[in-house]
């Protein structure tokens, strides 16, 4: 299960902390701590595949320092 999202053009991500759930045939069980994604790795990997798809697609991606 994840945290409450919140979306914005700097992040669009939502949450990178997570929390594995287990249905025990009743009800849902938290079966462990939080996770927090290691954005170091992940940051890059986005970017590169994002731009690699921008160019695929034609696409101009949005420039975030020109919104409100």
């Amino acid at each position: 299960m994840l945290e409450p999202l919140k979306f914005s053009c700097q992040d669009h991500q939502g949450s990178d902390i997570a929390r594995m759930q287990q249905w025990d045939g009743k009800e849902w069980k938290t079966i462990s701590g939080n996770y927090k994604a290691d954005l170091s790795i992940l940051d890059p990997m986005v970017k590169d595949a994002a731009a690699k798809y921008a160019t695929e697609k034609k696409i101009t991606p949005r420039d975030c320092s020109k919104e409100s």
